[in-house]
C-alpha cells in the first residue's frame, strides 16, 4: 500500500513539474531565452515561474525566430524587442504591462496588441496590411513604415492625446485623418498614395508628406513647425506664413501657382529652401525683407513669369493680436450710439518703445489693428485736434496678457464751435481734346457745426462746354457754375459730378496735348477756421494718350513759395486691364521724408472703400491704400478706380526745390505697375502764367490787399469780378486796345473772388484772395 502511495506522489510531482514548463515550439526563441538567462534552474526548459520573474524586458532580436509562441507567459515584462527575425504573426494581448514594443524587420502579416499600457510601437519593415490601434490608448510613438497598410484609424484617440512620432511612410495609404489628436511632434507619411490628409491642430517639428498625390495641405495651426517635406505631390498652393520657425522647406515638383512664405525669417538665415520643378508658379508671397533672396531662387529656377508680392494677405504673418472697434461722432451730446455719424477713415497712431505705426479705418469708422506681443498704446489722431474731445483719449494694451480681439470703441464729442469746410476738384478722367471728361467736386465739413452755404465752379468756357452736373447747376453764367448746400453735418462729405466736353484741335479755340486747363472752385462758410482750403485750383494738362495707371499732383507742376508748408493733393488712378476681376488692389506710395510731412497725410476721397496704413521708420517711409475684396471688374465701363490724398510739404523747401514721387499699384498677385514720376517745382508764380490758345494772362499779386494787376497779350474787352456766392461785385468795361488794367480791392471784404476775363479771342475765369 505504501508503495502505491509513493508511486502516486511521484506521478503527481512529475505531472506538476511538466505542467509548469512553457511549450516553446520555436527552438531559436527558446535558445534566445536561455541565452538571456531566463532558465534560472538550468534545466534546459522555461517554466512559467521563470517567465513571470521577468519584469523588465526581453531583447530577442536577430535570432532567426519564426514564432514567439510562449511569449504570452511573460506577463510582467515592460519591454520587448523581437526585431530582425522572421516572425509572421504576433499576439501580445496578454502582456498588460507592456510599454515598449520593437517588432520591426520581420515578416509580420498580423499584429494583435490590446495593450493599454503601450506607449512605444516600432513595427516598420513588415507586411502588415491591417493594424488595429484602437486598444492602445496610451500610444505616443508609432513607427510602422514600409508595410502594406491602406488605412489606419486614429478615431479612438482624443484631443488630449499627443504623439512624439507617427511614421507611416512607404505604405499604401490613400487618406489619413489625425485631426482629433492634440499634437504630433513628427509626422512622416512619405511614399504613400495619399490624396488627402487632415492634420491635427499642432504639428510641432517635422511634417513629411513627399511623394504622394496631395492637392492641398493646411499647416496654419503649426507655428513651431521646423521642417516641411512635401516634394513630388500635386499641390497648387502652399501657405507657410504662420510657420515662422521653419528652417527646412522641400517643395519641389508640385503644381504650384502660388507660394506664401510669410516673413520666412528662419528660412532666410538658416534654412534649406527648395521649390524648383514648379513651372506654373506665378507668385511668391513674402515680406519685402525677403525679396532679394527669393528673387535669387526665382532666377536659379528660371521662373521668368513669377512675381514676388507682399500683398497676398492683409493679416500680418506669425503671431499677432487684434484691437478692433468703431469711432463715432456724438452730435446730440447724449453718448455715441448707432444714430451718430461715422468718423470715416479715422486715423490711429500705434506706438511702443521701439515701434510706431499709423492706421486709417474704413469709411464707416471701423478698424481692426494688428499688433505684436508687448505693451502698445493706441491713440486716435485728428487733423485739427483742438476741435474735438475723444473718449477714451487712448488705450494701452499688453498682449498676450490682454484678450484678443481687444474690443474698444471711441466716442468723439465737439470741443466748441468750429466752422471748417474744405473743397477739392478731382479729375475722374484724363483731359483729351474732343472728348467728354468727368470731374468731381468733393466738399467736406471738418468742423463741429452743421453748415449750409454756396459752391462755385469756374472754368474756361472758350475751350470747353459744360454738359451736365449732378446736382443741377443753379447759375446762369456761361463760365461759372453755382450750387447750394444745406445741413452739412460734421465729418460729412458730399460731391458734385460734372461733365465737360473739351474742344478738339480743329475748333476755333483748339485744345492740344500739353495745354493746361485751369478749374477753380470755392465754398463759403461764415468765419471759417481755415479759409485757405475753401478754394481749390485744379491745373490739368491736356493729353492725347495716357496711361490709365498714373499719379497726378492736382496743384500742377509748380507751387509758389507761399504754398510751401501747405497741403498738396495727389490723385492715383488705377485700371484693371486684365481678363478677370481684380479682387484686391493695393496702392503703395513711397514718401520722401526730406520733402513731405508724412504725419500730415489725409485721404480725402476714393472710388472704393479702403483702409490705409503708414510705415514710418528708419528704413523706409510709405503709405499703403488697401482696397480689399472690391472685385474691380475688367470691362472698360467699370474697371477704373482711384484714391486722392493730401499731404503737407516741409516748410524748409525753397525756391526751385522739387518734390516728386511715384506709386506702385498691385492688382492681386501680379507684378506691380509703377506710375509716372510726378514732379512739382517751387517757382515764383505770384505772377501766374496760363498759356491757352496763344493767349497769356497774368494776375498778380495773389493774394492781394489793395490792388490787383491784370496783364494780357491780347487787348482786354471786359472784366467782371464776382464774390464766392456768384454776386457781381464790379464790372469794368475796357476801351481801346488796353492790355493792362489795375483793379482796386481796397474796399473788398476779405475772402475769395472770381475774375471773368474777356479778350479779343478768349474768355477765362481766374480766382484771387483778398487778405
Amino acid at each position: 500500500m505504501k508503495s502505491l502511495y509513493s508511486l502516486l506522489i511521484l506521478f503527481f510531482l512529475f505531472y506538476t513539474l511538466n505542467a509548469q514548463i512553457i511549450n516553446i515550439p520555436d527552438a531559436n526563441f527558446k535558445a534566445a531565452l536561455i541565452d538571456l538567462g531566463v532558465d534560472t534552474n538550468d534545466d534546459g526548459e522555461i517554466q512559467i515561474s521563470e517567465a513571470e520573474t521577468q519584469n523588465s524586458g526581453l531583447n530577442v532580436s536577430g535570432y532567426f525566430i519564426s514564432s514567439l509562441s510562449g511569449i504570452e507567459y511573460f506577463i510582467n515584462i515592460h519591454y520587448l524587442d523581437c526585431s530582425d527575425n522572421q516572425i509572421t504573426e504576433l499576439n501580445l494581448s496578454s502582456l498588460a504591462n507592456m510599454t515598449d514594443l520593437y517588432c520591426n524587420d520581420n515578416l509580420l502579416t498580423e499584429l494583435t496588441l490590446n495593450l493599454t499600457a503601450l506607449t512605444w510601437l516600432q513595427c516598420y519593415n513588415n507586411q502588415l496590411s491591417i493594424l488595429n490601434i484602437s486598444n492602445v490608448p496610451n500610444l505616443q510613438y508609432l513607427n510602422c513604415g514600409n508595410n502594406l497598410l491602406t488605412s489606419l484609424d486614429f478615431t479612438s484617440f482624443t484631443d488630449q492625446d499627443s504623439f512624439w512620432l507617427i511614421d507611416l511612410s512607404n505604405n499604401n495609404l490613400t487618406t489619413l485623418d489625425v485631426s482629433n489628436l492634440q499634437s504630433i511632434d513628427d509626422l512622416i507619411v512619405d511614399n504613400n498614395e495619399l490624396t488627402s490628409i487632415n492634420l491635427c491642430p499642432i504639428t510641432w517639428e517635422i511634417l513629411s508628406v513627399g511623394n504622394n498625390y496631395l492637392t492641398e495641405i493646411d499647416i496654419s495651426n503649426s507655428p513651431n513647425l521646423e521642417g516641411i517635406f512635401c516634394a513630388n505631390n500635386l499641390l497648387t498652393s502652399l501657405d507657410i506664413s504662420n510657420n515662422n520657425m521653419l528652417i527646412n522647406l522641400y517643395a519641389s515638383n508640385n503644381e504650384f501657382t502660388s507660394l506664401n512664405l510669410g516673413n520666412a525669417e528662419s528660412l532666410a538665415w538658416d534654412g534649406d529652401v527648395f521649390f524648383d520643378g514648379n513651372p506654373n508658379l506665378s507668385v511668391v508671397c513674402t515680406t519685402e525683407n525677403n525679396f532679394e533672396w527669393v528673387q535669387d531662387k526665382l532666377t536659379e529656377y528660371n521662373y521668368t513669369d513669377c512675381t514676388i508680392s507682399s500683398y497676398c494677405s492683409f493679416d500680418p504673418n506669425g503671431e499677432y493680436f487684434v484691437v478692433q472697434g468703431q469711432t463715432l461722432l456724438d452730435l446730440d451730446n447724449n453718448g455715441c450710439d448707432v444714430s451718430d455719424v461715422f468718423s470715416s477713415h479715422q486715423k490711429f497712431n500705434i506706438s511702443s518703445n521701439d515701434f510706431f505705426d499709423t492706421f486709417y479705418a474704413d469709411s464707416e469708422g471701423e478698424f481692426e489693428l494688428y499688433i505684436s506681443a508687448g505693451l502698445h498704446t493706441v491713440t486716435p489722431s485728428f487733423e485739427n485736434p483742438d476741435y474735438f474731445t475723444v473718449s477714451p483719449s487712448g488705450i494701452s494694451v499688453d498682449f498676450p496678457s490682454d484678450s484678443s480681439p481687444f474690443v474698444q470703441d471711441f466716442c468723439i464729442t465737439p470741443n466748441g464751435t468750429f466752422n471748417d469746410l474744405e473743397i477739392t476738384i478731382i479729375p475722374l478722367e484724363a483731359a483729351r481734346p474732343g472728348f467728354d471728361t468727368n470731374y468731381k467736386i468733393v466738399y467736406k465739413n471738418k468742423g463741429t457745426t452743421t453748415l449750409s452755404g454756396d459752391i462755385n465752379f469756374g472754368f474756361q468756357d472758350e475751350v470747353m462746354e459744360f454738359m451736365s452736373s449732378i446736382p443741377a447747376n443753379e447759375s446762369g453764367l456761361p463760365d461759372l457754375l453755382s450750387y447750394s448746400f444745406t445741413d452739412l453735418l460734421p465729418f460729412e462729405s458730399r460731391e458734385i459730378t460734372l461733365t465737360m466736353n473739351l474742344n478738339a484741335p480743329t475748333d476755333v479755340n483748339p485744345l492740344n496735348g500739353g495745354d493746361v486747363l485751369t478749374f477753380i472752385t470755392s465754398i463759403d462758410a461764415a468765419a471759417d477756421e481755415t479759409p485757405d482750403d475753401n478754394t481749390f485750383e485744379l491745373h490739368q494738362t491736356v493729353v492725347n494718350s495716357f496711361d490709365p495707371n498714373d499719379k497726378t499732383c492736382l496743384e500742377g507742376y509748380t507751387i509758389t513759395p507761399e504754398m510751401v508748408g501747405d497741403y498738396v493733393h495727389y490723385m492715383i488712378r488705377f485700371e484693371n486691364t486684365g481678363t478677370a476681376d481684380a479682387i484686391n488692389i493695393v496702392v503703395k506710395d513711397h514718401i520722401d521724408r526730406t520733402k513731405y510731412d508724412l504725419s500730415s497725410l489725409v485721404a480725402t476721397d476714393a472710388s472704393h472703400d479702403f483702409v490705409a496704413r503708414i510705415k514710418d521708420d528708419a528704413s523706409d517711409y510709405y503709405v499703403e491704400f488697401i482696397f480689399e475684396n472690391i472685385n474691380l471688374p475688367f470691362d472698360d465701363a467699370n474697371n477704373d478706380g482711384y484714391v486722392v490724398f493730401k499731404i503737407r510739404t516741409l516748410d524748409t523747401l525753397v525756391l526751385n526745390d522739387t518734390f516728386e514721387n511715384e506709386a506702385e499699384i498691385y492688382f492681386d498677385f501680379n507684378f506691380p505697375i509703377i506710375t509716372n514720376l510726378e514732379q512739382t517745382t517751387v517757382a515764383t508764380l505770384s505772377t501766374e502764367d496760363f498759356e491757352l490758345a496763344n493767349n497769356a494772362i497774368k494776375l498778380y499779386p495773389n493774394p492781394t490787399s489793395e490792388i490787383l494787376q491784370l496783364e494780357s497779350k491780347q487787348a482786354l474787352k471786359q472784366i467782371t469780378v464776382y464774390d464766392i456766392s456768384g454776386r457781381n461785385i464790379q464790372d469794368i468795361a475796357v476801351i481801346g486796345n488796353t492790355t493792362e488794367i489795375t483793379i482796386s480791392t481796397q474796399d473788398f471784404s476779405a475772402g475769395t473772388y472770381f475774375v471773368n476775363i474777356k479778350t479779343e479771342s478768349s474768355e477765362l475765369v481766374k480766382t484771387f484772395i483778398k487778405d
